[in-house]
């Protein structure tokens, strides 16, 4: 059987008219007008909230520009005195590689050696975690073989069929209470508004759930990366951005 898939017109039309408001463009202007909101909270000393508003920059600006470089700066800044001390050097490599500004580059240096001798002279790749997204699942679930092996399921179960019940599952050992059982990638996800699961929950600027976790594998993040194109998504580093693009986000 064939399916002829199709968007017309009226698609087309009622697609945009939902996207209008929701410019996702890179804005210069907002990227600075972020950054400065982000310094102002620093000089407040409240860390994590200027961390959000530079990311907010990091995510504004263009690529490979000065101001981009500015942001990844400013938030490394507040990583530091968050003691993250590994974000805090993926960002001052971002900086650098994004042209920060040669002058300044001194005070960048001296954060970076002060986050290595905070972590033992380990550098950024020994410490930050390959972040697989949901390519990797957890795994309390292995892969097993044989009748009845389930994809992705605990050798304590396995696939069974009756003509009274159809397919199902059966254990096959013992099971304890809270075991995973049987664990599977999602056909599809998204992050939720926070204002729409807690509405009187009071949002500040930037920190709604959509700011404050990866859009592929949907982990929290206050120093998020954004995507290339974009100004909206943003990833807990690079294997998450590079996994949602050539996945699907291009497509997007």
């Amino acid at each position: 059987m064939y399916v002829h898939n199709y968007c017309s017109a009226e698609d087309v039309e009622f697609l945009t008219g939902i996207a209008q408001g929701y410019s996702v463009q890179k804005d210069p202007q907002s990227a600075r007008l972020s950054r400065e909101q982000g310094n102002g909270h620093f000089k407040n000393r409240d860390y994590a909230a200027s961390a959000l508003f530079y990311s907010q920059g990091v995510c504004q600006a263009d690529p490979g520009t000065e101001e981009l470089a500015l942001c990844f700066a400013n938030r490394s800044a507040a990583l530091v005195h968050l003691a993250l001390y590994k974000e805090c050097l993926a960002d001052i490599r971002r900086a650098l590689s994004n042209g920060y500004p040669k002058p300044l580059e001194p005070k960048l240096l001296a954060r970076q050696a002060d986050c290595l001798s905070q972590l033992g002279g380990a550098g950024e790749e020994s410490c930050l975690p390959d972040r697989g997204g949901t390519e990797q699942l957890a795994s309390q679930t292995g892969s097993i073989q044989g009748p009845g092996a389930v994809a992705g399921a605990s050798a304590a179960v396995a696939l069974r069929y009756e003509p009274s019940k159809g397919r199902h599952l059966v254990a096959v050992e013992d099971i304890a209470a809270g075991e995973v059982i049987l664990e599977e990638r999602a056909y599809s996800c998204v992050l939720i508004p926070e204002e729409t699961v807690a509405p009187r929950v009071e949002r500040r600027g930037v920190a709604g759930t959509e700011y404050r976790h990866c859009h592929h594998c949907l982990r929290p993040t206050l120093c998020p990366l954004p995507c290339q194109s974009c100004s909206f998504c943003r990833y807990c580093g690079e294997g998450c951005r590079d996994r949602a693009w050539e996945g699907y986000h291009h497509w997007e």
